[in-house]
């Protein structure tokens, strides 16, 4: 005795087709033409913005390690002030932003500092070595 027919299903891999509406259709019950029911009053509060500040602190703080060197960077610093300064009266989003600007621009600032100190060294070095060698035209020091 053989097991009852069973009719064929889908295809292997496939399954069943989707029963709720399709990308782009209104949900059932919904009249045609007219835009699906939206959130109850008072849903979702809106979320604050960035504060505009802050992203061009950031933004310049980043320029000032590649692109422009001293400008970005004092630009990162001031604007980074005046955020911090904007967010504490409004409450907007970004302090996060403006205190990365700021880390960005002070030690890019210090950075330079350190390597201009560096470079007078040595070439003040180098110029020391070279007149008291004697080979300056002064005779050295006597």
């Amino acid at each position: 005795m053989q097991p009852p027919a069973q009719p064929p299903g889908p295809p292997f891999g496939q399954g069943p087709p989707p029963s709720g509406p399709s990308f782009g259709q209104p949900p059932p019950g919904t009249p045609f033409g007219q835009p699906p029911p939206q959130a109850p009053f008072g849903g979702a509060p809106a979320k604050p913005k960035t504060n505009q500040l802050a992203l061009v602190s950031v933004i310049a703080g980043a320029l000032g390690w590649f692109a422009v060197p001293i400008a970005a960077s004092v630009i990162a610093i001031v604007t980074g002030h005046m955020a911090r300064n904007e967010i504490r009266k409004t409450g907007e989003e970004g302090d996060n932003l403006a205190i990365a600007g700021l880390v960005l621009g002070y030690l890019h600032l210090v950075f330079v500092c350190a390597v201009f100190a560096f470079v007078i060294a040595i070439y003040g070095g180098f110029a020391a070595l070279f007149f008291a060698s004697g080979a300056g035209g002064a005779g050295g020091f006597q």
